[in-house]
């Protein structure tokens, strides 16, 4: 009697026929999410400035990216994590208490809210490019915190009239 759990010709030619799923792609491995994301972000060239239009593409394409090699949820979760990571050092200048106030301006710099949220919202457009199978449109992203935002949001579907 052979060996039970030994796959027959048929079924290893199924197996070697199916799909290979990257490591990245599987939800519950985190570090090599972790690590195609990072090498994913330092690939990133060409997209220079901050608080305007390179900044606002920058921040579009990387989660594209994200999105599309990796996953939306992670693409997510890493722009979520950056930007609470940037405004912590303004909260905390802000909201403190006394004895730490001067610290936290003396030795932490961060971003202002408002450029957390623009660059939330160009993040948005570059998941929904990714879902949508397209290029970043650079006519719906921010390009400036509390500027113009487009007239039809990464998060607005527009609906057929009947």
């Amino acid at each position: 009697m052979g060996d039970p759990y030994k796959l027959s010709v048929r079924e290893q030619a199924a197996v070697a026929r199916a799909p290979r799923r990257g490591s990245g792609k599987q939800w519950w491995n985190l570090p090599a999410k972790y690590e195609a994301a990072k090498r994913i972000k330092a690939g990133m060239r060409g997209f220079a400035g901050h608080n305007d239009a390179g900044d606002a593409m920058r921040h579009a394409e990387l989660s594209r990216r994200l999105a599309a090699e990796i996953d939306p949820l992670t693409a997510y979760l890493a722009g979520v994590s950056h930007e609470i990571d940037n405004s912590v050092p303004v909260w905390a200048q802000r909201y403190a208490p006394p004895f730490l106030r001067e610290h936290a301006r003396e030795n932490w710099h961060g971003q202002a809210p408002s450029e957390g949220l623009m660059d939330l919202r160009n993040n948005a457009e570059g998941r929904w490019a990714a879902r949508d199978g397209r290029p970043v449109d650079a006519r719906r992203l921010q390009a400036s915190p509390g500027g113009q935002i487009p007239d039809e949001a990464p998060y607005q579907r527009r609906i057929p009239a009947k």
